[in-house]
């Protein structure tokens, strides 16, 4: 049976047995029953730590750890067995290609041996070669030579041959003319001219001629007949040889004798003799033709010679053409040896070059791949570690999933170190460090995360890890809208649908989302309609092979791929237990590294616009780099996988691996690169990064506001506004300009949020991170710290107590330089600086006029922050920066109304507002269609009491932003200050705060004011004097509040309807004393009646405590009176600055009268002491720095306030609580009452001191309350569990804790005189000496009366106390005397006068009235007014 834990939650036991069922399956080796034990532990753990968070741990909680952690390790297992199968066989293929590269380089060594021999043999061969070659060549050469010659002389040759034949030619034919003219001489004409006697002188000149040519001797013409006559005649003449027959000196002869004479032509002889014709020709002829051979002879003989030559030259050719042939011949049987030689050369070198080529692109690809093979060598290598971790990190990755959504960016590393030391503790081993979203999401997931819009700080990265591995739908904790518009983008291509969950119609959207399997993302997750609960559960359940899920009344089909996201803007969202668990919590809250990053982004674009690009850039290339590198290793991984055979054989794989390993170079280069820009980009983003620092805290310090008022609210938009406006405004130099416009602008744009007392919680705040300045926190530190200058100021005091008296007798020290400040040298660091001078003069006047420390902290906070604190913007100012689509929520304290300011600023800028009242069931609807209205035209509207409908004020923002209104449109509401207004709606719209007008004159105005815009009823004109004192009382009364405790012991409310109530009063009675009449006479006027129903009805019904009403009742009775009517009526007397009333009954003389008021008003116009604000303005800058510092951010386990627990006060006194006994017996039960109390809040405080003290030392577990005493301890606060006794509530835990220790000792020794201030139960000491009294006199106790007296004295029944306080009075020889406010000691007696006795300055615990001595001019009301009484020390 499992039983209930008392929390809600399952027993350890139960929850040990359901985690060791669902670990069942998992192998979990020796860590099994480990895990479940740490399972367990950290369930407890996050349920322990997440209650101050309001986080519910459930069993749901515990069971989804458990089922993540399945999902995880089995996921995690494969893909890790997976990754190291890749691994192992890309190291395998490596290992195979290094031996095949070893034997591929000894083959290349034996080739290399047989190509050394065949490159000697190829020598020799070549050797040989060329030395016949040469040879060849210079037959060649030679051949060449002659053949040169030989062409030189055939060529001469030619040319006289042609020159000698050219001559003969010219000849010849004439001869062979004459010779075949001679041949055919006819036989007759010879016999004829043989029978001639005396032939004629041409005849025979001619005949004789021709005789000389054939070589006969001529005796004369019978010789010639003789000749003639012969038979060859004819045949002689024809064959003669005319080179032989025909020498020069016949030619001569001839030519001399015959040839020159004029009758020797061929025309005259043959005319003589037909047959002497042809002869005479062929004697010319011959004759001329002799010529010619004769001039041509030598040329013959040179041809002649020149053609021996020539054929002697061609004989030796064709030797040296043979010799040529044989060494050609002889080349080439050597080139053809060669060839071969060469052949076998080149193949061996080709084949060696391949495998040379193969060796060097393998080594040169295995060199590339050291890095690869190194690192994939560690990942083999890592394995067994990384199995031996996986069980730890899923478990943890598990309990992030399954716990840490809800979670802030500080709880959750808080929650991993935990988990880590109780997997170190259980010896479960596990990474360290882990980054669980690298373990579980891959870089293209994360890509792929960024590109839809995800920021990349840590938070949202761990978000998005939490919303892709939980097993509940996500519930996203978005108060900025950026995780929602993630989701968008992340699932628009699934067809995303979008809808409310405060849609009438989204039922429908979500039975469509189930039946189709498209993912769902609900809005406003805050009003969760319980329809989703099935859901939620996950009921679903199988019928006939569909999955049915019920919604609403109907079963729906729920197809696998749904998924369902919800999504609520408001941070604190406070779900139902039941619901809480069904949901996986995401918070999206922003974080201070991601607002750092998001301001440095928005300020580079402002200011270095090329920067941001690059800084765009570098990181985009960054991310793509490191994605392409594990990209390209998959793919060498792949690519070595995917081998058939050997590596090397394939020159496709190598080819790739040698592509994608030059990618991955090319891709480190480029990465390089970027590196070097990033380095550049980073140097001038240093710069910007202090002022994005500065705005991330400030807008965190805004977010801390809420810790002091609900309503401090501020989304993530109204600070871009602000951000922008900064970066907008010019100034130089640029930087200091942003930083200082940066608080300027947050600090002014704020304030109209807030109420007038926090706005130095404001200052402050933003001077601290501003400012680090150790002396700034010791100024701001809610009591002084015991600080070098404090230590100074004090030293200072004692050496120089003259000049620090007069000092501290200024009216103003704040405006005066300290004596410290008029030494140079001593302040020569701080004189530069007037931030820091301000500072340390505000820590002194802290100290010597603690009254004045407020203004003087206001001048240093102003001087830090360079902006006036009290200098607010205008309205109209507020609502010309607010968008159209921000409402503006005009907050006021209850009572109060902003609609008249709207209404004056609407008339000033000429707009039209409509005026829509919230409350009736028909104001939502008017609102509803007024708004449509104004957004569409661009009008305003007013909605008033928005208070009064809170659902409709939470869907205001949202509703107006989808309304897109015009750009002159704005929406004002105006609500009352409420921990009810929802905060989304806060955070959504522009909070401006309306306070009551600040100062009695002020206060008077509004009075007045609100008296011109009422309806006063008929009535004598006197009741307008009346209405000016009840707006005096009203004013008084409420101004008053600003004094507690001395205006009024504590806070009340005061509204204007109270102020209403009084008119009414007023209206009513002088209506029924009139009668009817024209006029009211002061003494017929009803005071009595208006004097008790003002002090018990308007504003006695509210007081609970006597003084206070005592106050009231003296107030009223002073100002409504019939003197009141006289013409220099007194309202607030003072012997310097009476306040009297104007004379008059108008409401114009008194308007005009309280604008004559003079600024500032005196405290004693309020009818309190002129010390008064002097009195409260100390605590009053107490509690804004106490405020300040409740705003603090604790630590884990304050160490260092724990670690001195035992030297604290309270513990030291532990030990002196002693049973001392009284001096009167009578008082023995009081006191050991006393001691009794002292040691139980002593133990009390101790144990739990030595608790922490063991939590921070690591010797216990931190525990709730744990954790709620850190929260006091760090913020100086006093646990509520050990306030068992009365004690100031303004005490700090240090003095509170000293109070203690004094309180202990006291009771532990009882005084003779007893200080009320020391004792646990102050009012039991009055009744134990009144009872003791009672036994000593004898008396009942009715019988007896309290009697003061001051001094000592012995009388019996009387009992001694000291260390009474007079507030507002003094002892004087004539007893008691009003003073200007001061603190004075009880000393002298005189006449009694009643006074009440207070415990302490807060006033908290009234212990008795009692009669104090008086002097004779003692005002008793004034000293009421003036809250004179007694307290203790």
């Amino acid at each position: 049976m499992i039983d209930a834990h008392p929390t809600g939650d399952w027993s350890a036991d139960a929850c040990r047995t359901v985690a060791r069922e669902l670990t069942r399956s998992q192998d979990l080796g020796e860590h099994r029953e480990g895990v479940v034990n740490v399972a367990v532990e950290m369930h407890f753990a996050t349920y322990a730590r997440g209650e101050a968070h309001g986080f519910p741990t459930s069993p749901q909680h515990l069971l989804a750890q458990l089922h993540s952690f399945g999902a995880i390790l089995s996921a995690q297992k494969e893909a890790l067995e997976d990754q190291q199968r890749f691994r192992l066989v890309g190291l395998d293929r490596l290992a195979e290609t290094f031996a095949q590269v070893e034997a591929m380089q000894a083959s290349l060594a034996t080739q290399r041996t047989r190509l050394a021999q065949m490159n000697e043999e190829a020598n020799e061969r070549l050797q040989c070669m060329v030395h016949d070659q040469q040879a060849a060549e210079t037959r060649r050469e030679a051949s060449l030579a002659l053949q040169a010659s030989l062409h030189e002389q055939e060529a001469a040759v030619a040319a006289q041959r042609q020159s000698v034949l050219q001559q003969l030619a010219e000849a010849e034919p004439a001869v062979l003319d004459a010779q075949a003219a001679v041949s055919n001489i006819k036989k007759q004409h010879l016999t004829e001219l043989r029978s001639l006697a005396n032939p004629p002188a041409p005849v025979k000149s001619t005949m004789e001629s021709v005789c000389i040519l054939l070589g006969h001797r001529i005796d004369g013409w019978k010789s010639v007949q003789a000749i003639l006559r012969r038979d060859d005649f004819i045949a002689s003449v024809v064959h003669l040889d005319t080179q032989q027959a025909v020498p020069r000196a016949v030619r001569e002869r001839l030519t001399r004798e015959y040839l020159s004479r004029d009758e020797y032509r061929y025309e005259i002889i043959n005319h003589a003799s037909k047959a002497c014709g042809p002869l005479a020709r062929w004697v010319m002829a011959q004759v001329h033709y002799a010529d010619i051979l004769e001039r041509v002879a030598p040329l013959r003989a040179e041809v002649a010679e020149v053609e021996a030559r020539a054929a002697h030259t061609k004989a030796e050719a064709a030797q040296a053409a043979d010799a040529i042939a044989q060494l050609e011949a002889s080349i080439d049987a050597c080139k053809t040896q060669y060839a071969a030689l060469i052949s076998d050369i080149q193949a061996t070198k080709s084949e060696m070059e391949r495998v040379e080529q193969r060796v060097a692109r393998s080594t040169r690809l295995l060199a590339g791949l050291d890095a690869e093979r190194a690192r994939w060598e560690r990942g083999r290598a890592e394995f067994d570690g990384q199995v031996r971790t996986l069980v730890g990190d899923a478990l943890l990755s598990a309990a992030l999933v399954a716990y840490a959504g809800f979670f802030e960016q500080g709880v959750r590393e808080a929650l991993w170190a935990q988990w880590e030391a109780m997997l170190d503790a259980a010896h479960i081993p596990h990474r360290t460090p882990l980054s669980v979203r690298d373990w579980l999401v891959s870089a293209d997931a994360q890509a792929a995360w960024h590109a839809h819009g995800l920021p990349s700080d840590a938070l949202a990265l761990d978000n998005a890890v939490i919303m892709e591995h939980c097993t509940r739908y996500p519930l996203l904790i978005d108060p900025t809208g950026d995780a929602a518009q993630y989701v968008q983008r992340r699932y628009a291509a699934q067809k995303l649908a979008v809808a409310s969950c405060r849609d009438a119609g989204f039922v429908k959207v979500l039975e469509s989302a189930l039946r189709f399997g498209t993912p769902l993302l609900l809005h406003d997750a805050e009003h969760m309609d319980p329809v989703l609960l099935p859901v939620l559960k996950q009921e679903r359940r199988r019928t006939g092979g569909r999955v049915l899920v019920r919604v609403a009344q109907q079963d729906v089909d729920c197809a696998p791929s749904f998924r369902l996201f919800l999504a609520t803007r408001d941070p604190a969202i406070a779900l139902p237990a039941h619901l809480f668990c069904r949901v996986q919590l995401v918070n999206f809250t922003t974080t201070r590294k991601s607002l750092q990053a998001q301001a440095l982004q928005r300020v580079l674009r402002a200011e270095r616009p090329d920067v941001e690009a690059q800084r765009a850039q570098v990181a985009a290339a960054q991310g793509e780099f490191q994605r392409r590198l594990a990209h390209l290793e998959h793919a060498l991984l792949a690519a070595l996988n995917d081998a058939q055979g050997h590596l090397l054989e394939s020159d496709h794989v190598v080819t790739t691996l040698e592509t994608l390993k030059a990618e991955a170079a090319d891709v480190q280069a480029k990465a390089a690169d970027a590196a070097a820009l990033a380095t550049h980009v980073q140097r001038v983003t240093d710069e910007y990064e202090p002022l994005a620092e500065a705005a991330s805290a400030v807008y965190f310090a805004l977010q801390d506001l809420g810790a002091l008022r609900p309503h401090y609210q501020w989304d993530l938009a109204f600070f871009w506004r602000v951000v922008e406006r900064v970066l907008a405004a010019p100034g130089t130099p640029r930087l200091a300009h942003l930083t200082a416009a940066l608080f300027r602008e947050a600090y002014t744009a704020t304030t109209p949020s807030l109420l007038q007392e926090d706005y130095v919680v404001l200052a402050a705040l933003l001077a601290r991170i501003a400012r680090d300045d150790a002396e700034l926190d010791v100024l701001l530190a809610p009591d002084l710290p015991d600080a070098p200058y404090v230590r100074r100021v004090h030293l200072d005091r004692t050496q120089r107590a003259d000049a620090w008296a007069a000092y501290a007798a200024g009216a103003a020290p704040e405006a005066d330089a300290t004596p410290l400040e008029a030494d140079a040298d001593a302040d020569a660091d701080a004189a530069a600086d007037e931030a820091a001078r301000l500072v340390r003069r505000a820590i002194a006047v802290r100290i010597v006029r603690p009254d004045r420390a407020g203004p003087a902290l206001e001048r240093a906070l102003e001087a830090v922050l360079r902006v006036p604190l009290y200098d607010a913007p205008a309205l109209a100012a507020i609502v010309a920066a607010t968008p159209a689509a921000v409402p503006l929520a005009l907050c006021s304290l209850p009572g109060h109304d902003a609609s008249g300011r709207v209404a004056r600023l609407a008339r000033a800028e000429r707009v039209t507002c409509a005026e829509v009242a919230l409350g009736a069931p028909e104001g939502e609807a008017a609102a509803e269609r007024a708004l449509a209205h104004a957004a569409r035209v661009g009008e305003w509207v007013l909605v008033q009491n928005a208070h009064l409908a809170l659902p409709w004020l939470a869907q205001l923002a949202p509703r107006l932003a989808a309304l897109q209104p015009h750009a002159s449109a704005r929406v004002l509401v105006t609500c009352e200050l409420s921990a009810r207004l929802p905060r989304a709606a806060l955070r959504a719209a522009h909070v401006v705060i309306h306070e009551p007008p600040a100062g009695l004159k002020a206060a008077l105005l509004a009075n007045l004011r609100a008296l011109e815009v009422r309806a006063a009823p008929p009535g004598p004109p006197e009741r307008a004097r009346l209405y000016f004192l009840a707006a005096v009382l009203h004013a008084v009364v409420v101004e008053r509040m600003r004094y507690v405790p001395l205006g009024w012991s504590t806070a009340y409310e005061f509204h204007d309807v109270d102020f209403a109530a009084a008119l009414d009063v007023i209206d009513a009675w002088t209506q029924h004393a009139a009668g009817g009449k024209a006029h009211l006479a002061p003494q017929h006027v009803p005071w009595d009646a208006l004097r008790t129903l003002l002090q018990q009805a308007v504003y006695g019904a509210k007081l609970d405590r006597a003084p206070d009403r005592a106050m009231l009742d003296t107030l009223v009775e002073r100002l409504f009176v019939p003197a009141a009517f006289d013409a220099a009526f007194v309202l607030a007397p003072d012997d310097a600055r009476p306040l009297c009333a104007p004379d008059g009954t108008r409401h114009e003389h008194f308007v005009a009268w309280a604008r004559a008021l003079p600024e500032p008003q005196p405290v004693h116009w309020l009818l309190l002491a002129p010390d008064a604000e002097r009195s409260v303005a100390a605590a009053r800058t107490h509690a804004a720095l106490a405020r300040l510092a409740a705003l603090r951010e604790p630590p884990e386990i304050p160490a260092a306030h724990a670690a001195h627990a035992a030297d604290w006060p309270a513990a030291a006194a532990r030990r002196r609580v002693a049973a001392g006994a009284p001096a009167d017996a009578g008082l023995a039960p009081f006191w050991a009452r006393e001691q009794a109390s002292a040691r139980a809040a002593l133990e009390c405080v101790h144990t739990q001191l030595a608790a922490l003290v063991a939590i921070a030392e690591g010797r216990a577990k931190r525990t709730n309350d744990a954790a709620a005493l850190v929260h006091h301890v760090v913020h100086d606060r006093v646990p509520d569990a050990w306030r068992t006794h009365d004690a100031p509530r303004s005490l700090g835990l240090g003095a509170w804790l000293a109070d203690l220790g004094a309180r202990a000792v006291h009771a532990g020794t009882p005084p003779a005189r007893a200080a009320l201030h020391r004792l646990f139960h102050p009012r039991a000491f009055l009744t134990a000496t009144r009872q003791a009294a009672a036994r000593a006199t004898g008396a009942s106790l009715e019988q007896l009366q309290l009697a003061v007296h001051v001094g000592d004295t012995d009388a019996p029944g009387t009992y001694a106390i000291e260390d009474l306080l007079l507030d507002g009075a003094e002892c004087t020889a004539d007893g008691v005397r009003l003073n200007d406010g001061a603190t004075t000691r009880v000393e002298r007696s005189g006449e009694p006068a009643a006074l009440p006795v207070y415990l302490d300055a807060d006033r908290a615990v009234l212990l008795l009235r009692t009669p104090l001595p008086a002097a004779r001019a003692f005002d008793a009301s004034l000293a009421q007014l003036r809250a004179v009484a007694l307290r203790a020390a």
